[in-house]
Protein backbone atom coordinates (compact mmCIF):
# COMPACT_ATOMS: atom_id res chain seq x y z
CA UNK A 1 0.00 0.00 0.00
CA UNK A 2 1.05 3.17 -0.81
CA UNK A 3 0.99 6.22 1.28
CA UNK A 4 -1.85 8.17 -1.47
CA UNK A 5 -3.94 4.87 -0.84
CA UNK A 6 -3.51 5.37 2.96
CA UNK A 7 -4.85 9.02 2.69
CA UNK A 8 -7.49 7.89 0.35
CA UNK A 9 -8.64 4.71 2.98
CA UNK A 10 -8.60 7.05 5.52
CA UNK A 11 -10.16 9.98 3.45
CA UNK A 12 -7.53 12.69 5.38
CA UNK A 13 -4.92 14.78 4.42
CA UNK A 14 -3.20 14.11 8.10
CA UNK A 15 -2.58 10.53 8.74
CA UNK A 16 -0.44 7.98 11.05
CA UNK A 17 1.89 6.02 8.22
CA UNK A 18 4.56 3.75 10.59
CA UNK A 19 3.83 5.58 13.38
CA UNK A 20 4.73 8.51 11.61
CA UNK A 21 2.29 11.80 11.23
CA UNK A 22 2.66 12.78 7.78
CA UNK A 23 0.44 15.21 5.52
CA UNK A 24 -0.71 15.36 2.20
CA UNK A 25 -0.84 19.10 2.15
CA UNK A 26 -0.31 21.19 4.90
CA UNK A 27 -2.92 23.67 6.07
CA UNK A 28 -1.96 26.69 8.31
CA UNK A 29 -3.99 26.86 11.16
CA UNK A 30 -3.92 30.52 11.62
CA UNK A 31 -3.63 32.62 7.79
CA UNK A 32 0.30 33.95 8.05
CA UNK A 33 1.22 37.46 6.62
CA UNK A 34 4.27 36.20 5.19
CA UNK A 35 5.79 33.35 4.55
CA UNK A 36 9.74 32.67 3.78
CA UNK A 37 10.45 29.62 2.37
CA UNK A 38 14.19 28.39 2.14
CA UNK A 39 15.30 25.47 0.09
CA UNK A 40 18.14 23.38 2.42
CA UNK A 41 18.14 20.28 0.19
CA UNK A 42 16.55 18.25 -2.43
CA UNK A 43 16.83 15.81 -5.30
CA UNK A 44 18.12 16.40 -8.77
CA UNK A 45 16.03 14.09 -11.00
CA UNK A 46 13.29 14.77 -10.69
CA UNK A 47 13.12 18.35 -9.94
CA UNK A 48 11.38 19.21 -6.67
CA UNK A 49 8.83 21.88 -5.87
CA UNK A 50 6.89 23.84 -3.20
CA UNK A 51 2.95 24.95 -4.44
CA UNK A 52 1.24 27.42 -2.96
CA UNK A 53 -2.60 27.76 -2.77
CA UNK A 54 -4.12 31.02 -1.16
CA UNK A 55 -7.88 30.82 -0.63
CA UNK A 56 -9.68 34.37 0.07
CA UNK A 57 -6.62 35.48 -0.77
CA UNK A 58 -3.28 36.38 -2.80
CA UNK A 59 0.05 35.24 -2.95
CA UNK A 60 2.40 37.99 -3.41
CA UNK A 61 5.96 37.05 -4.87
CA UNK A 62 8.74 39.23 -6.49
CA UNK A 63 5.68 41.64 -7.20
CA UNK A 64 3.43 39.40 -9.09
CA UNK A 65 -0.06 38.44 -7.49
CA UNK A 66 -1.43 34.98 -7.99
CA UNK A 67 -3.92 32.77 -5.89
CA UNK A 68 -1.15 29.55 -6.92
CA UNK A 69 2.44 29.47 -6.78
CA UNK A 70 5.04 27.15 -7.81
CA UNK A 71 8.51 26.87 -6.24
CA UNK A 72 11.17 25.15 -8.34
CA UNK A 73 13.66 24.14 -6.67
CA UNK A 74 16.34 24.49 -9.80
CA UNK A 75 15.11 27.61 -10.89
CA UNK A 76 13.58 29.55 -7.68
CA UNK A 77 16.34 31.43 -5.03
CA UNK A 78 17.21 29.61 -2.58
CA UNK A 79 15.24 31.93 0.02
CA UNK A 80 11.61 33.09 -0.72
CA UNK A 81 9.16 35.19 0.73
CA UNK A 82 5.78 35.08 0.23
CA UNK A 83 3.19 37.64 1.09
CA UNK A 84 -0.67 36.73 1.92
CA UNK A 85 -3.22 39.06 1.32
CA UNK A 86 -6.52 38.69 2.31
CA UNK A 87 -9.10 39.31 -0.83
CA UNK A 88 -11.62 41.21 1.52
CA UNK A 89 -13.88 38.19 1.03
CA UNK A 90 -13.09 36.84 4.84
CA UNK A 91 -10.01 35.40 6.41
CA UNK A 92 -7.80 34.34 3.67
CA UNK A 93 -6.23 29.87 3.59
CA UNK A 94 -3.00 28.91 2.80
CA UNK A 95 -2.21 25.06 1.74
CA UNK A 96 1.27 24.17 1.16
CA UNK A 97 2.33 21.00 -1.00
CA UNK A 98 5.00 19.43 -3.02
CA UNK A 99 5.48 18.60 -6.34
CA UNK A 100 7.92 17.56 -8.76
CA UNK A 101 8.36 17.79 -12.07
CA UNK A 102 7.79 14.61 -14.72
CA UNK A 103 8.59 13.99 -18.07
CA UNK A 104 7.41 16.80 -20.40
CA UNK A 105 7.22 18.83 -17.54
CA UNK A 106 4.19 17.58 -16.39
CA UNK A 107 3.65 19.08 -12.13
CA UNK A 108 2.51 15.98 -10.54
CA UNK A 109 1.70 15.20 -6.81
CA UNK A 110 -0.41 13.28 -4.11
CA UNK A 111 0.50 10.15 -6.44
CA UNK A 112 2.47 7.16 -4.76
CA UNK A 113 4.62 7.68 -1.96
CA UNK A 114 3.69 11.51 -2.05
CA UNK A 115 3.84 13.03 1.61
CA UNK A 116 5.31 15.11 3.86
CA UNK A 117 6.57 14.89 7.49
CA UNK A 118 6.88 18.24 9.85
CA UNK A 119 9.99 18.90 12.31
CA UNK A 120 9.39 21.37 14.58
CA UNK A 121 6.44 23.24 16.28
CA UNK A 122 4.30 24.52 13.18
CA UNK A 123 2.33 26.92 15.55
CA UNK A 124 5.51 28.30 16.33
CA UNK A 125 5.42 29.65 12.87
CA UNK A 126 9.09 28.05 11.81
CA UNK A 127 9.47 24.44 10.88
CA UNK A 128 10.88 22.45 7.99
CA UNK A 129 9.03 20.05 5.76
CA UNK A 130 10.66 17.27 4.80
CA UNK A 131 8.98 15.73 1.58
CA UNK A 132 8.64 12.66 -0.27
CA UNK A 133 7.99 12.90 -3.94
CA UNK A 134 5.42 9.87 -4.99
CA UNK A 135 8.30 8.17 -6.60
CA UNK A 136 9.69 4.28 -5.63
CA UNK A 137 9.51 4.38 -1.42
CA UNK A 138 9.23 6.81 0.87
CA UNK A 139 11.99 9.06 1.18
CA UNK A 140 11.64 12.06 3.36
CA UNK A 141 14.58 13.42 2.19
CA UNK A 142 13.52 14.18 -1.79
CA UNK A 143 12.62 18.11 -0.52
CA UNK A 144 13.32 19.46 2.90
CA UNK A 145 12.44 23.30 3.15
CA UNK A 146 13.01 25.83 5.96
CA UNK A 147 8.93 27.61 6.86
CA UNK A 148 9.17 30.44 8.83
CA UNK A 149 5.33 32.17 8.65
CA UNK A 150 4.56 35.55 10.58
Amino acid sequence: MTISDAFAEQQSNVIDWNGITVYGLLEFATPPSTVTLTFVSAKADPVQGIQLRARRGTLVVNGRESADVVLWQDTAPRQVTVEVKPSGRGTPQLKLWNVWRAGLDVTQAWLGNAAIRIEGDQASGAFTVLCSDGLGDPDFADLVVDVNST
